[in-house]
């Protein structure tokens, strides 16, 4: 038995609450608890938190910095099949990276549909 699991989880919000320097008192501590709980649901329901959240900030932009009314849509579990496929990170290619390469490069943005 060992918590292997538990620790790689925490690892990245740890990681980016020590580059954020910090929460910074308890305001920010209140702002990184539901980011980072959005961003740790949407990872597990199989999307790609960063555009999960960058499409989410789009689309409360479009309503004048408000979030939706209905946030029914943007429940992982209630997503649906065109914008889950949307939001979904891109196929690993798999095999080696060539020669001189450090990284692989993504693919395109596909582009998301907006919610009604």
């Amino acid at each position: 038995m060992d918590n292997n699991r538990p620790e790689r989880t925490v690892r990245g919000p740890v990681t980016w609450r020590y580059v954020c320097l910090g929460s910074g008192g308890p305001n920010g501590a209140k702002a990184a608890g539901p980011l980072l709980s959005v961003m740790q649901t949407a990872h597990w329901a199989g999307l790609n938190p960063y555009r999960y959240m960058l499409v989410w900030l789009n689309v409360c932009e479009g309503n004048r910095g408000q979030a939706p009314a209905d946030l029914s849509p943007w429940l992982p579990w209630e997503i649906d099949k065109r914008r889950m496929e949307a939001l979904r990170p891109p196929p690993h290619t798999g095999g080696p990276l060539p020669a001189g390469r450090q990284r692989h490069r993504p693919p395109p943005a596909r582009p998301v549909p907006r919610a009604a």
